[in-house]
């Protein structure tokens, strides 16, 4: 028997969405657990039936669901934690240059205790950046991939890739002519990752990747991630796209997070950023449009028509005033969503069961017979579509016999306090209603990860008290020195932006282009 082998009962168990939009549903089961897959689900006494040297988990008070998956997700010490202040996105990423830094399995696990405690078994993980060389690569990537291992998720993995305009919308060299010496003494070799070479990048995409998907196949996906269209040349765009198709990878592209990276694109290329990745051949079921805050009917057409997915950031764009993504025009077409928190959501941590609430109330439109997501719709972006876009389709995101038992158990009483009338479907009182204080347990490929609420397979207390530690230390001289560089660094990137014309245009109460339509 392995020791993933188990039944878990509950009361309710959310299967995932059916074909007609509705959220299936079994009352009164229990789930078989077999080598950390779901074997099988049926009726409580019919599961159980020969079944008695089995752990069992779970009641009949709890409802059971598939875990969720943050599908863009890049690091775990906030900005906020950081001392930097929200700003405009391109006035906002210079400043994490002066962030301190705890190392990757302690910053890892602070924001897997996060998820884990709200029910995301699942993520992908953007690596903002490898710097250093390919063995300085390897160590941090291990490391990650370790830190998530080491307290159970399931993680898909990549790192960002840029060759180019690094702290711009234009050639970084114009800038840095401008900069005093000592600021262009010390930024010049935090440029360097963008001289590496694509091929490079490509050839420890290759590495990485066969030697993790072979030691743990269920449980890590290895991705390319594209930076941004302006960050990236159109020779490294289609030696990516061309990886990804030898190589069966997903493509994961921040792209039109901005109405600034928007007009950027068409003042460059002619037309919209999505019609240049089509016309260079990027686009494809295997790709995920990050953000996308700016699409226009058009790009949503495009995106449908080459079956790509989009992963909605509904806190990121608000807390840095970029754009709502047009969600229900997505949908329209078809498109799949999945939901991701990117930094931190609106209580700057990552809560799914919060950011699931804030993309079910940002996309009811105000017309009174418009298309709006219902629970069951917001619940499958945060586990089925999520799941796909991670690189976990049709192994996580629904509880059926075949898929990974990554399941949450909610306590149905704390759901329900004091009263919930029977005639509100169960997944409404589960987006609307649960807390992390519902959570009871959760399980990943049948593991037990979380009990009572909290992470059992790390010390969650030692784990904060040591990056406490970290944090409250004195600065060292060089991150001293980091903090003064940035702060030159700041107004040159403010006056480059203010003579690009790329926020010209700007008008109040405008979050993304469908209102043009």
């Amino acid at each position: 028997m392995s020791e993933t082998d188990c039944i878990i009962e509950a009361g309710t168990v959310l299967i995932g969405v059916a074909p007609d939009g509705t959220m299936a549903l079994r009352h009164d089961a229990a789930i078989r657990v077999h080598g950390g897959r779901i074997a099988q689900i049926g009726p409580i006494a019919a599961v159980g039936f020969g079944n008695d040297h089995l752990p069992r988990y779970g009641s009949r008070r709890l409802v059971a669901m598939p875990g969720f998956t943050n599908a863009h997700h890049h690091f775990g010490i906030t900005p906020l934690m950081s001392g930097v202040p929200f700003a405009p996105l391109e006035l906002w990423l210079p400043r994490f240059r002066a962030m301190r830094q705890i190392g990757p399995r302690l910053d890892t696990l602070y924001s897997a205790i996060e998820m884990l405690e709200s029910g995301t078994t699942s993520v992908h993980h953007i690596h903002s950046g490898l710097v250093g060389t390919p063995e300085e690569w390897a160590a941090t990537s291990n490391t990650v991939l370790s830190a998530y291992g080491e307290i159970g998720m399931r993680a898909g993995y990549s790192f960002m890739m840029r060759d180019r305009s690094i702290l711009g919308y234009g050639p970084d060299a114009d800038l840095i002519a401008q900069f005093p010496k000592a600021l262009r003494d010390w930024i010049t070799p935090r440029l360097a990752p963008a001289c590496v070479p694509t091929s490079e990048y490509m050839a420890f995409f290759e590495r990485i990747r066969s030697l993790w998907e072979r030691e743990e196949p269920d449980r890590v996906r290895m991705h390319l991630a594209p930076a941004n269209l302006h960050w990236c040349s159109d020779d490294a765009l289609q030696l990516i796209a061309e990886t990804a198709r030898t190589s069966g990878a997903n493509i994961h592209m921040h792209l039109v997070e901005t109405e600034r990276q928007a007009r950027y694109a068409r003042e460059s290329f002619g037309c919209s950023a999505v019609a240049h990745l089509a016309r260079l051949g990027v686009l494809g079921p295997n790709v995920t449009i990050g953000h996308g805050n700016w699409l226009d009917s058009e790009d949503i057409d495009i995106l449908a028509e080459c079956g790509c997915s989009a992963c909605h950031n509904a806190s990121s764009g608000l807390r840095l005033g970029s754009g709502i993504a047009p969600v229900n025009a997505m949908r329209a077409k078809s498109i799949p969503i999945a939901l991701g928190i990117d930094q931190s959501n609106l209580c700057d941590d990552r809560d799914m069961l919060a950011e699931i609430k804030l993309a079910w109330a940002l996309h009811r439109e105000t017309g009174l017979f418009s298309e709006r997501p219902d629970a069951a719709a917001i619940l499958q972006m945060a586990t089925e579509h999520g799941a796909k876009s991670a690189g976990f389709g049709g192994l996580a995101g629904r509880l059926e016999p075949g898929y990974m038992a990554d399941i949450v158990l909610l306590d149905r009483d704390a759901l329900e306090r004091p009263f919930v009338s029977s005639a509100t479907p169960i997944s409404e009182t589960v987006l609307h209603r649960a807390t992390k204080s519902a959570i009871d347990k959760v399980f990943v490929g049948g593991d037990l990860v979380v009990d009572g609420g909290r992470v059992i397979r790390v010390d969650r207390d030692a784990v904060m008290a040591e990056i406490k530690d970290k944090l409250s230390a004195p600065a060292t001289e060089s991150e001293t020195e980091a903090s003064e560089m940035v702060n030159l660094l700041l107004p040159f990137i403010e006056r480059h932006l203010a003579h690009s014309g790329l926020d010209a245009g700007y008008r109040p109460y405008r979050f993304n282009a469908m209102a043009d339509q």
